[in-house]
C-alpha cells in the first residue's frame, strides 16, 4: 500500500477558482489575501505572546489575486499580530487563534495597503 503523501503547511489559492468553504481555516491558521490584480506583495507577519514572546515570525511573497492559508501550529491564545509590507507600512491586531474560521489572523493587501483583523465575519 502506498504511503500518503504529506499534507502541505499552507496552500495557495487563486481567487477565481478559490472557494470560501470553513475548511480552509479549521486549525490554528493565518490566511495572507492578496486583493490587488496587478501587483504581488511581500508581508512579513509576527505573533507575539501577551507577555512579549515572539511565537511565529514569516515572510510571505503573496502574488496578485493569490490567497495562502498556513496552519501555524500555536497553542490557542491572543497574540498580538503585526504586519510589515516591503516599503514599511504596516499594522497590528490583537487576534484570537484558535479553531475555526472566527479564531484565525486575515492579513489583507491592497493597494499598499496591509490590514489585519480576527477571522473571518
Amino acid at each position: 500500500m502506498a504511503a500518503k503523501p504529506p499534507t502541505p503547511s499552507h496552500r495557495s489559492t487563486d481567487s477565481k477558482t478559490e472557494t470560501h468553504d470553513a475548511r480552509l481555516v479549521s486549525e490554528e491558521c493565518i490566511v495572507v489575501r492578496n486583493h490587488d490584480g496587478v501587483d504581488g506583495y511581500t508581508v512579513a507577519v509576527r505573533f507575539t505572546t501577551p507577555d512579549d514572546t515572539v511565537a511565529y515570525d514569516r515572510e510571505f511573497t503573496v502574488g496578485p489575486l493569490e490567497t495562502i492559508v498556513v496552519e501555524t501550529r500555536l497553542p490557542r491564545g491572543v497574540y498580538r499580530v503585526d504586519a510589515r509590507l516591503e516599503d514599511g507600512q504596516h499594522t497590528t491586531a490583537e487576534c484570537l487563534l484558535g479553531s475555526g474560521p472566527h479564531e484565525t489572523a486575515l492579513v489583507e493587501m491592497g493597494n499598499g495597503i496591509v490590514s489585519v483583523v480576527e477571522g473571518f465575519r
